[in-house]
């Protein structure tokens, strides 16, 4: 389980620690600095499952992601990222590119703003200055487990004692991207592993061309894909062999009296339909407004027989009439029974029916900076940054 977040320098975010539990709801004014913290949340996922920095740079690169607060002219430039699991530590530190390049061409001012020349073919392009694994709260030479420092790796061998890998890393690239051997490096090993468990729901398509307002061939689906197609085919699974009466019972919540069901031809195309009172046909998905749509694609989504190790719902409330929010809280806390979930909104309806079982963290923002209300500089969970 994902037991703590450490966030520096990014976006507006100059420095949070955020501790975690099984059902956790991220909640804040308008421009408290959510999204960021979630933005956050998805590059570190991302540097731990790829080991690229890819979605970094589609970001804008390092300059636009960087706190755009006040900075020390000559201080080193760093967004620093980590994590703590149920087993081990994760941090790494990203910089801007070396000062020189090997051919010595004329240095260039790319960064003036930055106070900081810099010599490179994409100046404002991060590169990873250091990443370290770590197997309890505290940092220790004794509990390092995987250290990087530069383009150098090194590890743990049969002994225990800290050798240089076989292998070494680009600058502009996480270790675990070129992890091959997980003999080399188990503990790396497990955390791109568990990182390929974790699940972000914040693109569940709901438009007139979504591809949820499709058939799909009939076959066992235990995952709904992200962008919501395939639908048919996920509720099928989830009626045939989940928990069918849960999603029943939370349609008739939502929808006092109409059921949704499964249209199956011979061809063995599946339809969504939906039945309603009142009305002398059921709808097929084409016919559903978005709110109602979207409803049924969020409890296919938690009701589903394959849970994700970690699961994080951004703005699950979009589109959503506020009446079907009691609906949506109470599918959110049986699926955080199966699973840990992270929910972040700005809907109050929502986090009050949430706050009883969750761990609620408000963000505000102050001077400029992302800050969780009511928690001084030094309180928080313990946490330290590993040195360049």
């Amino acid at each position: 389980m994902l037991e703590l977040l450490a966030i520096e320098n990014y976006r507006s975010i100059k420095s949070v620690t955020v501790a975690l539990e099984r059902l956790n709801v991220i909640t804040g004014a308008n421009g408290s600095g959510k999204s960021n913290l979630y933005r956050a949340l998805r590059l570190l996922h991302d540097i731990i499952r790829e080991g690229a920095l890819s979605s970094l740079a589609m970001e804008g690169g390092l300059r636009a992601a960087l706190h755009a607060g006040k900075r020390s002219r000559g201080t080193p430039v760093t967004l620093k990222l980590g994590l703590r699991t149920s087993t081990a530590s994760y941090a790494t530190d990203l910089g801007m590119p070396p000062h020189e390049r090997p051919d010595s061409r004329p240095l260039q001012n790319f960064a003036i703003d930055l106070g900081i020349p810099v010599i490179s073919d994409f100046p404002f392009d991060p590169v990873v200055k250091s990443e370290l694994v770590w197997s309890s709260e505290l940092l220790r030479p004794s509990t390092t487990l995987v250290e990087r420092r530069g383009n150098l790796v090194k590890v743990r061998d049969a002994n225990f004692k800290l050798v240089h890998a076989e292998w070494s890393v680009r600058e502009a690239e996480s270790m675990l991207a070129t992890l091959a051997d997980p003999s080399t490096a188990p503990e790396l090993y497990a955390l791109r592993e568990s990182a390929r468990g974790w699940r972000f729901l914040d693109y569940l398509r709901t438009d007139a061309a979504a591809p949820a307002r499709l058939p799909s061939p009939a076959t066992f689906t235990p995952v709904l894909p992200d962008d919501g197609s395939r639908l048919p085919a996920a509720l099928a699974t989830v009626q045939r062999v989940g928990n069918a009466r849960a999603f029943h019972a939370a349609i008739d919540a939502a929808f006092p009296g109409s059921r949704v069901g499964i249209g199956e031809d011979a061809s063995g195309m599946a339809r969504l339909v939906m039945s309603q009172p009142g009305l002398a046909r059921p709808l097929d998905a084409r016919e559903l407004s978005d709110g109602t749509l979207r409803m049924i694609l969020l409890a296919t989504a938690l009701l589903s027989p394959r849970m994700p190790e970690l699961l994080v719902l951004n703005e699950p409330e979009a589109s959503l009439h506020p009446s079907l929010l009691p609906t949506l809280a109470g599918l959110i806390r049986s699926a955080s029974e199966q699973t840990q979930v992270i929910v972040v909104t700005h809907s109050q309806p929502l986090v009050e029916g949430l706050r009883d079982d969750a761990n609620v963290i408000e963000l505000e923002k102050e001077a400029g900076s992302t800050s969780i209300r009511g928690q001084l500089q030094f309180e928080g969970p313990q946490w330290v940054w590993p040195k360049r």
